[in-house]
């Protein structure tokens, strides 16, 4: 059974039309990539699943009380907040912001999440004594402690080095072998790709559905940019070339794997499809 269905779906914002047309059905457990460069309407596309964007048309359905949780991709407290990575999680819990510490397996609901995202070490020191990735980590621990079936992040590997984006990779196989589906927004297609069972890829308007080598060629980035793109893949990296629009993307969504003209190869973690998932 479908968690998410997304029929013909149009979003407008500011007036302007970000998108038409978009079909997808998530089920438990997928992982789906939503690439596009800044300003395509990634974002916005999270925000019709929460219910906060209006479809201009088409629907967006929820399966009978599906939990919804949302990663935005800044924190809510700045780094100098005085404040401990437990209660980062805490925010998490449904009547947080109404100050309900008390309510109900509380404290064994947040451990749960602290030990699921591998953060027992440091959930109680002070958040500006962490790293990126371990503040990450509580992050994802406040997006899933109140248990999602759906998990949707925005940007999570972004001003990662590629060892934190691996151990953030590695958290979101393990929520998709548990059944949680996530809807992923990325600049950063390389470091999730074996993970992915859908990309959703939007352009101009236009979006295209389907698997990563589906929808990661010429032919398909050439349609929705509206001229010819090259997609190559070196060293089991996507790389995209040709116009303006094509050379901005590589520079955008690839950064830290092409530089200056040359390519480099990621280290990757394993393929979770190919071991039962």
């Amino acid at each position: 059974m479908d968690l998410l269905k997304i029929n013909n779906l149009a979003l407008s914002y500011g007036g302007r039309e970000v998108f038409h047309d978009l079909n997808l059905e998530v089920a438990p457990g997928d992982i789906v990539g939503i690439l596009g460069q800044n300003g395509a309407g990634k974002t916005t596309l999270l925000k019709a699943v929460l219910g906060e964007v209006k479809p201009a048309a088409g629907t967006v359905s929820l399966s009978q009380g599906a939990r919804v949780s949302y990663l935005p991709q800044h924190g809510r407290f700045p780094r100098s907040a005085q404040i401990r990575g437990r209660d980062v999680v805490y925010l998490g819990l449904e009547g947080a912001k109404l100050g309900f510490w008390n309510q109900p397996g509380a404290s064994k609901r947040i451990q749960k999440a602290i030990e699921a995202v591998g953060a027992e070490s440091y959930a109680d020191a002070p958040i500006n004594l962490l790293s990126g990735g371990e503040l990450q980590r509580l992050r994802i621990a406040a997006a899933i402690v109140s248990e999602p079936e759906i998990l949707l992040a925005d940007e999570p590997l972004a001003s990662l080095d590629i060892k934190h984006q691996g151990e953030i990779v590695e958290i979101f196989e393990r929520l998709s072998q548990q059944g949680t589906a996530i809807l992923l927004v990325t600049h950063e297609l390389n470091p999730v790709e074996k993970l992915l069972d859908k990309v959703v890829y939007i352009a101009l308007g236009r979006a295209a559905v389907g698997t990563v080598n589906e929808v990661m060629s010429s032919e398909v980035l050439t349609r929705l940019y509206g001229e010819t793109v090259e997609v190559v893949k070196i060293g089991g990296n996507f790389f995209v070339l040709g116009g303006e629009s094509g050379n901005q993307f590589a520079e955008e969504a690839l950064h830290g794997h092409h530089h200056a003209g040359h390519f480099e190869s990621a280290e990757r973690p394993h393929n979770p499809k190919e071991a039962g998932h």
